[in-house]
């Protein structure tokens, strides 16, 4: 017998489902997923997890499993440091009309498929994480440092640190190394000091 939760969630789904393809003009619209905690998980093995399993719909307690997706950035987004997406076509918009059994009602978007890591766009991931104090930084926040015009990010920064960097080398060379001047930033650092692992495989 269903309890009162699983049926407040299906109404709920229904009524989703009565307002498909109200939102289906809009093109094309890129929608961001935040990639938070998942149990026990460390940052190294919640990025192997995305990396070789997608994302996987969850139970959060509002509307069963589903992946939870917006369309803003500055909202929703903009302070996370594993950051993901899709350009979603809202001419297929609607649970049953698209792969991921997507919907999309003009803000928010959920996902009702596993999206796998070859189809999401990958906005920021963590690249570098300060073992004294826990201190992560995404690949966005690296590009950013690293190309400061008066105080850039220089691999004697890391070699000389007192906080114990430890470097996502594969994750590095994937998401910062093509978007900086350095010609092998990776190559510079000390692995006496710097702890360079890689975690993609």
């Amino acid at each position: 017998m269903k309890n009162i939760r699983n049926i407040i969630r299906e109404e709920i789904k229904k009524l989703f489902v009565i307002n498909e393809g109200y939102y289906d003009d809009k093109g094309v619209v890129r929608l961001y997923h935040r990639v938070g905690t998942k149990g026990d998980l460390t940052v190294p093995e919640l990025i192997k997890s995305v990396y070789k399993n997608g994302l996987i719909p969850k139970d959060n307690g509002e509307m069963g499993k589903v992946i939870w997706f917006s369309d803003n950035y500055e909202d929703y987004a903009k302070n996370g440091k594993f950051v993901v997406a899709v350009d979603f076509d809202t001419a297929v918009n609607g649970y049953e009309n698209n792969e991921y059994g997507m919907l999309y009602e003009g803000h928010n978007g959920y996902a009702m498929n596993t999206i796998p890591f070859d189809k999401l766009i990958v906005i920021k991931i963590p690249v570098i994480i300060f073992t004294n104090n826990g201190h992560v930084m995404s690949s966005e926040e690296v590009i950013e440092f690293i190309g400061h015009s008066r105080m850039p990010l220089t691999p004697d920064d890391l070699n000389n640190n007192s906080l114990k960097p430890l470097i996502y080398a594969d994750v590095f060379n994937k998401y910062v190394q093509p978007y900086i001047k350095y010609p092998d930033f990776i190559k510079e650092l000390d692995p006496n000091t710097v702890k360079i692992v890689n975690i993609l495989n």
